[in-house]
């Protein structure tokens, strides 16, 4: 299903504010008594107006009086308490983003705030986005078309790595070793699919993969009608590795996904790759241990690693780097992007703020607890914190 750039991280904020909430509670009940009459009041006040009680029906019982209430309001049978909270929290971010705009000059340099707000004012300059197009990112698209062989292929992959932190073909992904948490293991992750494997069965999502392929090719500058055929073919491959990849089951399974390889293993799979040069131009020979989460994918890769294909990889991986960087270019690549996230109905300037949420994630979280988290709940979030740490050094 296709989503919209900043949904993960409101979702996250929902999540938190949640999980806060629960953790505020139970402190409090630690610390005092539990107010039950007025819980009780409460929950008979709820089913007085849904019309339900708790035992029959749960679900209407807590969103009864919500969805009523929303019904009224417009056509949404699927309104609850999260969609609720969600709409909350996206209005709380939305007073961020008119203080950061209103008050950028005030920050003080070199804080959070100021960081956050000249990205904000950097987006919003639409007029200095046009004239920088293709901007920094020029450099490696030409460098992507410019390589004769798998070889310089690879060497462009691997800058890519490096300098940008994205992946197309090769994915590389520092995490925690599965047998011992207190160091880092290289994981190689299947290809970039510019999707959801599950989307590739949906008819309407194919159709608009399609239309937002040959979107960013034609606003790269290609002929409409070279858009068109690279779009499909690009489409193609990613359908390819799209079938063979991992399906969410087998993705959660643990044994499945955890395949340790050696250095000469991985080499005796990868025999179009000098692995050791990839790692080393990757800035990723670091981490002693490799960990394969798909040895199928593995052998698909490589197989595709040879001339007859250099092309179609080079068009892929310049896709892939067009479809990561879409909503920070020109004006053409943001409606591309917004078109393929169902985004193009809204305001050119809450387009923006959704880029720089995706940029800046962290630092918005931090202005968000702290503007809109109770006393309480940065207790609770800074005990949940040192309670997950101790459960990790346990």
């Amino acid at each position: 299903m296709k989503r919209r750039i900043s949904i993960s991280f409101i979702s996250l904020l929902v999540i938190l504010s949640i999980i806060l909430s629960g953790c505020a509670n139970m402190a409090q009940k630690e610390t005092s008594e539990p107010r039950v009459e007025t819980a009780v009041q409460e929950h008979v006040d709820q089913e007085n107006v849904a019309g339900t009680r708790a035992q029959d029906d749960f679900y209407e019982y807590v969103n009864g009086k919500i969805i009523e209430e929303k019904s009224r309001e417009q056509e949404n049978q699927g309104w609850d308490h999260f969609a609720s909270l969600y709409d909350r929290v996206t209005d709380d971010l939305n007073i961020i983003a008119e203080e950061l705009k209103s008050q950028a000059d005030k920050f003080d340099k070199g804080s959070v705030e100021k960081a956050v707000a000249d990205l904000l004012q950097t987006s919003l300059d639409f007029e200095g986005r046009e004239k920088a197009g293709l901007g920094g990112l020029a450099p490696y698209l030409e460098a992507m078309e410019s390589a004769q062989s798998v070889e310089e292929y690879l060497d462009v992959l691997a800058m890519i790595r490096k300098d940008l932190g994205k992946a197309s073909l090769m994915t590389l992904v520092p995490s925690a070793d599965p047998k011992d948490s207190s160091k880092y293991a290289l994981f190689f992750d299947e290809p970039n699919l510019l999707m959801e494997k599950e989307d590739f069965d949906d008819e309407l999502a194919v159709e608009d993969m399609k239309v937002y392929l040959a979107s960013l090719l034609e606003a790269y500058g290609m002929e409409k009608q070279d858009a068109k055929e690279w779009g499909e073919k690009v489409f193609d491959l990613c359908k390819d590795f799209a079938d063979a990849a991992l399906s969410k089951v087998e993705r959660s399974n643990v044994e499945q996904t955890t395949n340790y390889y050696t250095d000469e293993e991985l080499q005796a799979a990868l025999t179009n790759v000098d692995v050791k040069k990839f790692f080393a131009s990757s800035a990723q020979d670091q981490y002693a241990t490799k960990v394969i989460q798909d040895p199928a994918m593995i052998e698909k890769i490589n197989a595709y690693l040879s001339g007859e294909h250099l092309e179609l990889l080079k068009k892929y991986s310049l896709v892939s780097l067009l479809h990561d960087f879409a909503p920070y270019l020109n004006n053409e690549f943001v409606q591309a992007s917004a078109r393929f996230y169902l985004m193009d109905d809204e305001d050119p300037d809450m387009i923006a703020w959704d880029s720089v949420q995706s940029l800046a994630e962290f630092e918005i979280g931090d202005m968000y607890a702290k503007r809109f988290f109770s006393p309480e709940k940065k207790v609770a979030a800074e005990k949940m914190a040192q309670d997950i740490l101790a459960g990790y050094k346990s």
